[in-house]
């Protein structure tokens, strides 16, 4: 008896998706690079040139509740 050996086939990977999930990825990378970059300009207040202390350790305030 011939037994007749059958040929392996490779296990194939869809390839159409590839240049879609490629895309995407690159877009979000984009995008979280985007997101990083701040645009900070720097205030300068005329009015706190001189600093103050307070007696916040002091003060208290006082609730009154009304039914």
């Amino acid at each position: 008896m011939i037994t007749r050996r059958q040929k392996r086939r490779r296990p194939s990977i869809a390839t159409s998706s590839m240049s879609d999930i490629g895309f995407l990825l690159l877009i979000f990378i984009m995008l979280i690079a985007l997101m990083n970059q701040r645009y900070e300009e720097k205030i300068n207040y005329s009015e706190s040139t001189v600093l103050e202390r307070t007696d916040a350790d002091e003060n208290f305030e006082i609730c009154t509740l009304t039914a």
